[in-house]
Formats: structure tokens, sequence, C-alpha cells
């Protein structure tokens, strides 16, 4: 195994002493029950910050709910609109709590977390349509939250970092809102699923490899949407953000 961080040795060391069930194994609901479980044995306070809140924006489907923090910092601060990874399956604004309440502290910008819709209940793409509607509300409320708009970013991790990019693309070729910030922790970016990362990476290093337990994941839950955004027209819905061959 190449040389890690410290900190994702101790995480992956965790991991391997908690003994979870892996995804692949459990119903959508169980591997939801299982995160959300995990997230409330957090032992560590949470990260304070000025003030929580949340709203319910209108969605293309019905509200969406966000969560809002902000910073301690002086007004206008900079906005980031989040958006939680889980393989568009699992986890939720609780799970992920602790990461939009780092990025508030620590960059001091308003953070909107993201409740759009999952899979295989919601088919492709309703979370895409959630996390465009929140992104144009955002940039559209900016002013009245306190936020500056033309400080304006979007960050994602995992298949959050995937809604980050198709969202950032759809704003630059639907008029806005401008953005200056776009931040992906190990973004899915191509639904084709290949490559040799995904070998190398397979094992070992808590992360879902096509070896086992990705391909396992993606077949049982995630069957329906990836086939969905695979096959999806590149023009209407730029699914996976790796391919398109303009991303500036």
């Amino acid at each position: 195994m190449p040389s890690l961080h410290p900190q994702i040795r101790e995480v992956l060391r965790v991991m391997a002493e908690a003994k979870l069930r892996p995804v692949e194994e459990m119903t959508p609901a169980e591997a939801r029950e299982q995160v959300e479980a995990t997230a409330r044995a957090r032992k560590a306070e949470p990260l304070p910050v000025a003030r929580v809140e949340e709203r319910m924006i209108p969605g293309p489907a019905g509200e969406i709910r966000l969560r809002l923090y902000w910073p301690r910092a002086a007004a206008p601060a900079p906005v980031i609109v989040y958006y939680h990874g889980g393989g568009h399956v699992i986890g939720s604004l609780d799970t992920h709590d602790f990461v939009a309440r780092n990025l508030c502290s620590g960059v001091g910008a308003l953070v909107a977390s993201v409740d759009y819709r999952m899979g295989p209940e919601h088919k492709f793409p309703a979370a895409v349509d959630d996390s465009w509607a929140a992104l144009r509300w955002v940039g559209a409320n900016a002013e009245s939250l306190g936020a500056d708009p033309a400080r304006m970013g979007v960050h994602g991790d995992s298949a959050g970092a995937n809604l980050a990019a198709v969202v950032a693309l759809l704003a630059r070729d639907g008029g806005g809102p401008r953005l200056s910030l776009q931040s992906l922790v190990y973004p899915i970016t191509d639904y084709g699923l290949v490559g040799d990362s995904y070998e190398k990476y397979a094992n070992g290093y808590g992360i879902l490899g096509p070896g086992g337990r990705w391909r396992g994941f993606a077949t049982t839950i995630c069957a329906t949407r990836r086939t969905r955004m695979i096959g999806a027209p590149r023009r209407s819905r730029p699914a996976s953000p790796e391919r398109p061959p303009q991303l500036s």
C-alpha cells in the first residue's frame, strides 16, 4: 500500500475496528440506518458556528430542505453550496453535518447543505434537478442571507462531488449563477466506472472498488440510476462531467 497520510491511516483503522457491514450486502434502508447510526455514535463535539438554520425552498418536485451554517466572520461572507456523498443512495444532512461545520468554520463561509432526493426511490435526474434548484436559490438569495454572491462556490464529496461538478457545468452553460470555486473531493466524474485507479485502489482503502464493493453497490442499489446516467444525452444532462469536451 502506498504511503498514506497519518489521518487517513487512522480513519481506515477506525473503520476496520467498527466491523461495519458491507453496503452491497444491505438494502438501501439498512445501509442508510448504518451510516446514520455511525454518525450518531460520533464522539467529537460539533464544531461551533455562529448560527444554524433550516429552510424549505421551492424545488422541481416539491420543497427541498437546506441547512444553512453562518460563520462567525463578518458579513458579507463567501457562500458555498454543499452536496453530501453517499453513492446517491445513503447519507444525509445529519451524517455530513460535521463536514458542513468544518467548511463554515475553516473557510469563514456561509454553507448551504442540500438535502437532495436520492435513489433508488427517486430516479435520475431527480438529484441533479434538486441540486440545480438549490444552487439557483442560494445565488438569488445570497445577499439577503448575508453572503456575497460574487464569491460563490460549490463543494461536494464522492457522489456529492458529482452533483457539484454537474451543477457547475449547468451554471456555466445556463447563464449563472457565476461560480468562483468548484471543490471536488474524490468525485465521481465518469459513470463508465473505468480506469486504472479503480483497479489499483479497489481494496484496502475504504472505498468502493470495481473488483468488489463498488460493483456490487452499483448493481444492487444504483443499477437503474447508473444505467440512465451513462445513457443520458450529454447535451441535456452532464451526468458524467468528465466526458464533455470543454470543462472550462
